[in-house]
């Protein structure tokens, strides 16, 4: 998979937001490619398609204090963590995270 085919999943024009499995494979390739990452915001399909920030998973603040690797590393565990919370607290929704990945 490469960058171009996950922009295409993305539930955005504009931005990368991806559900958690495509979203640490955008996270992975965009490493080897060098970008510089600033983080992730948290947002929300709802069952009828609609969009939203999440309140809870609200994403990381800006990571440019931190080394690429060191950025990657946080952003890909604060996100793991996200979607386990998320998935334990929303069992019976159909509420999905998605992440929004900041370059």
């Amino acid at each position: 998979m490469t960058l171009a085919d996950l922009q295409r999943l993305s539930v955005s024009q504009s931005e990368l937001v991806l559900p958690y499995p495509h979203a640490i494979t955008a996270l992975q390739l965009l490493e080897a490619t060098g970008a510089i990452l600033m983080g992730w915001e948290g947002w929300l399909r709802y069952p009828d398609g609609r969009l939203g920030h999440s309140d809870m998973h609200q994403g990381t603040t800006d990571t440019s204090a931190l080394s690429s690797s060191e950025a990657y590393s946080w952003t890909k565990a604060s996100m793991t963590l996200a979607q386990n919370e998320h998935e334990l607290q929303n069992e019976t929704t159909d509420i999905k995270l998605l992440f929004c990945i900041v370059v």
